[in-house]
């Protein structure tokens, strides 16, 4: 027996490591952004599909996007900061921001 494809949409904005991409997969549809020739074509079509961005600390998640983006529930950045993420955008749209502090410690 087959797993159910996934329904909720994920706007992924920069590759991220491939184990990591395929445990995602197994939740979302993935969308990956950087592959996208026409991003502002590809988003007026699309926008209200994603229900969260992945991104990291080098992508982050501009303003612009998150507010394109009107049914956007969760950033996911993989790292520990997010300085690179509009948080403030985030925040007032009620937007769940995560990142993945710690990861560096041992380093």
């Amino acid at each position: 027996m087959t797993s159910p494809a996934p329904t909720a949409q994920l706007l992924m904005i920069g590759p991220l490591l491939p184990a990591l991409v395929a445990r995602i997969e197994q939740t979302y549809r993935v969308h990956r952004f950087w592959e996208i020739d026409d991003q502002p074509a590809w988003l007026r079509a699309n926008a209200g599909s994603i229900d969260a961005i992945a991104t990291s600390g080098v992508f982050g998640a501009k303003a612009e996007l998150i507010e394109a983006l009107p049914n956007l529930k969760a950033i996911i950045s993989f790292g520990v900061g997010y300085d690179a993420i509009a948080v403030d955008v985030a925040k007032k749209r009620g937007i769940t921001v995560t990142n993945t502090p710690g990861v560096l410690d041992n380093c």
